[in-house]
């Protein structure tokens, strides 16, 4: 899939891109168990965003996502010491860079 890219067609640009193009594959009769989304790198991070674009306009998810190395911004959800690192190993709240909004780049 082409997609526009920054910095020429900014945020959200791609991820609307990805989104359109996840829609007419729907509008086509592609049922969605039968896809698989993937991408690597920006374009993993963008697969995610798709989705998560896709999950809060209700479509339906398709039956995989499969991305390698993407961009994320992730925090560790668990007990923190006093430097602020994690100290208990625990799970990470991860979002895909693609899908921050201008609140999130203070983070």
């Amino acid at each position: 899939m082409d997609y526009r890219l920054a910095p020429e067609h900014p945020f959200p640009a791609a991820v609307d891109d990805g989104l359109a193009a996840y829609r007419e594959l729907l509008a086509t009769g592609t049922d969605p168990l039968d896809l698989v989304v993937a991408g690597d790198s920006a374009g993993g991070g963008l697969s995610i965003a798709t989705l998560l674009a896709a999950r809060d306009t209700g479509l339906p998810l398709p039956a995989t996502v499969v991305v390698s190395g993407p961009g994320a911004w992730c925090r560790a959800a668990g007990r923190r010491g006093a430097d602020g690192a994690a100290t208990d190993g625990g799970p990470r709240r991860c979002l895909p860079a693609r899908a921050r909004g201008p609140a999130d780049a203070r983070r």
